[in-house]
């Protein structure tokens, strides 16, 4: 169960949906903190990978048929 709730984190975390925060010193565990990217997935129920190939294919200076390719 632990490695797929490692292999879990580290998809999400190469999507972009969150952001894993090492322990501190003397600290016990990591720790998850949502990105918007993340908060997006779940709000609209999207798979991590659908988020993924957006953030990867849209920047700042995209213009509307730059989103109609995706």
């Amino acid at each position: 169960l632990s490695a797929q709730v490692d292999a879990a984190v580290r998809d999400l975390a190469a999507a972009g949906c969150v952001r894993v925060h090492e322990a501190e010193a003397g600290g016990g565990s990591e720790a998850l903190e949502p990105t918007a990217l993340g908060r997006i997935a779940s709000f609209y129920y999207l798979h991590y990978s659908t988020v993924e190939q957006f953030h990867r294919r849209i920047g700042p200076a995209s213009d509307v048929p730059d989103l109609l390719r995706v």
